[in-house]
C-alpha cells in the first residue's frame, strides 16, 4: 500500500511539474490532481497508514478527508478524459456530474460524518455514472482512431473494475479489500 502511494504521489508531483512548464496544457494538471487526491485517499484507506503518519489527526478529520479525496477525485478524472477528447466527451455531460459531486463535497465540509455518510450511496452512483460514460467516450475515441485511447480505455477498465470492487467490498458484498490503488497504478503506468 506505502509502495502503491507513493508512487502515485510521486507520479502527481511529476505531471505538475510538466504542467508548470507548459500552464496552457492543463492535461498534466488534471492527472497531477487525481494522482495526489488518490495517494492520500490510499494513505486513509485499507490499512490507514495516514493515522500512523500523523497520530494527532482525529478520526472525523480522517474521515472526512477520505470522503473529499473520494468525491473530488471523479470530477477531476473526469476533466482529464474530457480535456483529452473533447469532440468525444460533451463538456455538459462533465458539469451535470461535477456540480453535484462539487455540492456533495461541500456537504462533507460543513456537516459531521454522521450527516455526510448518508450522502456516500450517492456519490457511489455519480461514480459508476461517470465510470461508464468514460468507457463509453474511450471506445468511442478507440473506433475514431485518436491516439492513445486504446491505453486509456486499458488503464481506465483497471480504474472501474477496482472501484466496482471497493463499492462492493465497502457495502459488505464481497471480502476481497480495497485495490482502488492498484488500478490507478495500473491506469498511470499504462
Amino acid at each position: 500500500d506505502l509502495f502503491l502511494c507513493g508512487s502515485i504521489f510521486i507520479m502527481g508531483l511529476y505531471h505538475f511539474v510538466l504542467f508548470l512548464i507548459r500552464k496552457k496544457d492543463r492535461v498534466p494538471l488534471y492527472l497531477s490532481i487525481f494522482c495526489l487526491l488518490t495517494a492520500v485517499y490510499g494513505l486513509l484507506s485499507g490499512e490507514r497508514y495516514f493515522a500512523q503518519i500523523f497520530p494527532s489527526t482525529g478520526w472525523e478529520f480522517r474521515v472526512r478527508l477520505t470522503n473529499l479525496t473520494s468525491f473530488m477525485s471523479v470530477p477531476v478524472f473526469l476533466s482529464f478524459i474530457q480535456s483529452l477528447f473533447p469532440q468525444e466527451f460533451k463538456r455538459a455531460f462533465l458539469h451535470a456530474l461535477g456540480v453535484p459531486l462539487i455540492l456533495l463535497a461541500c456537504v462533507v465540509l460543513l456537516t459531521p460524518a454522521r450527516v455526510y455518510s448518508h450522502l456516500i450511496p450517492v456519490f457511489q452512483i455519480i461514480g459508476l455514472i461517470g465510470a461508464l460514460y468514460t468507457i463509453y467516450v474511450l471506445v468511442l475515441a478507440f473506433t475514431r482512431k485518436r491516439e492513445g485511447s486504446f491505453i486509456l480505455l486499458t488503464g481506465t477498465c483497471a480504474i472501474v473494475f477496482t472501484m466496482v470492487n471497493d463499492v462492493l467490498y465497502d457495502n459488505t458484498l464481497i471480502r476481497t479489500g480495497q485495490f482502488i490503488d492498484l488500478g490507478i497504478f495500473v491506469f498511470i503506468f499504462s
